[in-house]
């Protein structure tokens, strides 16, 4: 009995002498993975590639169960496959090892996405290197099982829903109407989440689509987040979808800031009425009004900035057409644009785009007497390697 309790004794000492050998690798494996995947990453912040690629190798061999590293190399390859000499071999064990990440953590909506994002850049590589392939739809299409993967792990996260969205631009066009909607659902809870986002989202996905009717879509029907369309209309010369957005702005701040809607309506009646007196008392007889800044007079009609020009006219009761004498310089490849108002109603907007006097007209319909015509100028620009700059010059206005 005591040489049978002896022998217990002496299985259990060997068993845990083992257990403390194996932990013991097991931390030694562990500690080496990640000295070598700091290394890769300090190695790769100093552009030391060769070294980073090697390190990353080795943190990945001694560890080959932890996600991180898996990732942290798989990103790496990605980002090589745009230098290296051989990319396709780059993307393919990127996708390997992204592949490898989500297996062990089948939940994780980031490594989803992320092995969606290489499986785009096959395409772009094609496009690059000029590489005919009959692929394409299949690899769209893998894409987007992916993406899908992704939203249902996580479907209200921010970096999800925005990485999904900026990705899919590119192949918008060509996905079936389900997986388009879902990539331009995600575009629009990422511009729900931080409207200001939209400055780098629009810009993009007008440039692969020309679709305005996707930019309306994904803008969250706040004040602020069409805010920003608007000023992506303005900076990108968009003015056809300007009335409409001006429309909506207004229709928002009247819900959202009843007081401010009213102040600045009241403050273009008091401009109008000051116009108007100025006339009556014969301080102005023709143009007036000045740059936003303030710093340049419209007196001469000449606009050398943005602003409004303003001139009293006498009209008659009922139709009449409004014509008006107006010239353009151009700058940049791009005429003046303005927009018509007479008492603060549109009355008509366009480029001016000839540099020759040429007549303009508006028709309108009025109760008549003195009404005040407005023309604001509002894309000034300047060229500093020709010294072209984009002005209007304004002249005499008729009623017939």
């Amino acid at each position: 009995m005591g040489k049978a309790n002896y022998n217990n004794y002496q299985i259990s000492g060997i068993t845990l002498i083992l257990a403390f050998l194996l932990f013991f690798a097991f931390l030694t494996c562990n500690l080496a993975a990640h000295m070598y995947f700091i290394q890769a990453r300090t190695l790769d912040g100093l552009y030391r590639w060769k070294g980073a690629r090697t390190s990353y190798g080795k943190a990945c061999k001694w560890c080959p169960l932890n996600t991180e590293f898996l990732t942290g190399y798989g990103d790496f390859l990605l980002r090589q496959a745009n230098i290296s000499r051989d990319p396709f071999y780059d993307l393919d064990k990127a996708q390997m090892f992204y592949k490898k990440a989500l297996a062990l953590n089948p939940r994780s909506a980031e490594y989803a996405v992320g092995l969606g994002k290489i499986k785009l850049s096959y395409l772009e590589l094609y496009k690059k290197h000029a590489v005919v392939t009959e692929k394409e739809n299949d690899i769209i299409k893998s894409v987007m099982v992916d993406f899908k993967r992704a939203i249902e792990n996580d479907p209200n996260g921010f970096n999800t829903s925005y990485s999904i969205g900026y990705s899919s631009i590119p192949v918008l066009l060509k996905l079936e109407k389900d997986e388009r909607q879902m990539a331009l659902n995600a575009l629009k809870r990422t511009l729900s989440s931080w409207p200001g986002y939209g400055k780098y989202i629009y810009k993009r996905l007008w440039e692969f689509t020309g679709d305005f009717d996707m930019l309306k879509y994904i803008t969250p029907q706040s004040l602020a987040g069409n805010m920003i369309l608007y000023m992506f209309i303005r900076s990108n010369g968009l003015w056809r979808f300007r009335m409409g957005q001006q429309a909506r702005l207004d229709s928002l701040m009247k819900k959202e800031l009843p007081e401010t809607y009213q102040k600045k309506k009241k403050e273009k009646e008091d401009r109008i009425i000051e116009v108007c007196r100025e006339y009556m008392q014969g301080n102005v007889i023709g143009w007036s009004g000045r740059s936003i800044s303030g710093k340049l007079s419209y007196e001469s009609g000449k606009m050398f900035s943005n602003g409004t020009a303003y001139r009293v006219l006498e009209l008659p009761a009922g139709k009449a057409d409004i014509i008006l004498n107006i010239r353009g310089t151009q700058a940049l490849d791009k005429w003046p644009y303005i927009i018509v108002e007479l008492d603060d109603d549109v009355i008509g907007e366009m480029y001016v785009d000839n540099s020759e006097w040429g007549q303009y007209s508006f028709r309108v319909d009025t109760d008549g007497g003195l009404k005040v015509l407005g023309v604001s100028f509002m894309n000034d620009g300047r060229d500093p390697l020709t010294d072209e700059d984009r002005n209007v010059y304004l002249g005499d206005v008729r009623i017939e």
